[in-house]
């Protein structure tokens, strides 16, 4: 999950630092945004229900509804971003893009500090690594260039 984090950060560093590249922003915009959405959907898929198998369906549960609801607000921000008809350098975009890899940034602060953490003591880690090694696997599962069409950038 961290490395996911790091992925989408270095794309944001990238895409800044391509200010006045259009092509290259066109590019990394559409590489960023796809890489937090299989994040998000990845997560969801994968993480949440170990949350509810090793942390119980109360604790668990209650970790999936605080989780998906910090995923809803970021997922919904990625469509607005998505129906967004301006240029790649146009501050409208980089002022949302700002917008949702804050709440990422939040997100994952918390989740890199107490739900990863209580999920991995809960594990063996055996288990541990098939889960790290499954999240890993999706990024071949979900393949960016069969989906590029779908991003406005």
């Amino acid at each position: 999950i961290a490395r996911d984090y790091h992925t989408i950060y270095a794309l944001r560093d990238q895409h800044l630092a391509a200010a006045g590249m259009v092509d290259q922003q066109i590019v990394l915009g559409r590489q960023l945004m796809w890489e937090f959405a299989r994040h998000l959907v990845i997560e969801k898929i994968l993480v949440h229900p170990l949350y509810v198998k090793y942390a119980g369906e109360e604790m668990g549960g209650k970790l999936v509804e605080f989780d998906g609801r910090k995923h809803a607000a970021m997922r919904d921000d990625l469509i607005r971003i998505m129906e967004l008809h301006v240029e790649p350098c146009d501050t409208q975009l980089e002022d949302m893009l700002e917008k949702v890899l804050g709440h990422l940034h939040r997100h994952n602060g918390s989740e890199e500090a107490s739900d990863v953490p209580i999920l991995e003591k809960m594990m063996s880690p055996q288990e541990a690594q098939e889960t790290a090694q499954a999240l890993d696997m999706s990024k071949g599962f979900f393949q960016l260039e069969k989906y590029v069409h779908l991003f406005n950038l």
